[in-house]
């Protein structure tokens, strides 16, 4: 099943590491990367993502934004400082960076089940 994967991210750095992991690990994946809010808000074919990954503070915005603009998606918010009193949801689920591809393979499973039960 091909994936198709939305990451929004403002760090040059992070956005490299995520294309090599993905291109490493998965075979059948689509990834788009934009690096601003205004980007995403762009995008005409954001309902369409299997997956949305975003990172919690960019540049122009950040988590809550995507939230808005996707209030019955399930969204995975990355970021190098979590702290502890952010919990996951039935739509929002929190990885610290750095992150690996079991994690983002977990997220994946997280977002789909649901899919798969209706």
């Amino acid at each position: 099943m091909m994936k198709t994967v939305l990451y929004i991210e403002d760090d040059i750095v992070d956005q490299m590491a995520f294309k090599r992991m993905m291109k490493e690990h998965v075979d059948e994946c689509t990834c788009t990367i934009v690096s601003s809010i205004s980007d995403f808000k762009k995008l005409e074919n954001k309902l369409d993502f299997d997956m949305v990954i975003t990172d919690y503070y960019l540049g122009d915005g950040g988590a809550d934004d995507v939230i808005n603009e996707l209030p019955n998606k399930k969204i995975i918010i990355v970021s190098g400082s979590i702290n502890d009193r952010l919990t996951n949801t039935d739509k929002i689920k929190y990885l610290s960076k750095p992150f690996d591809y079991e994690q983002i393979n977990d997220a994946f499973n997280w977002v789909t089940e649901e899919k798969k039960s209706t």
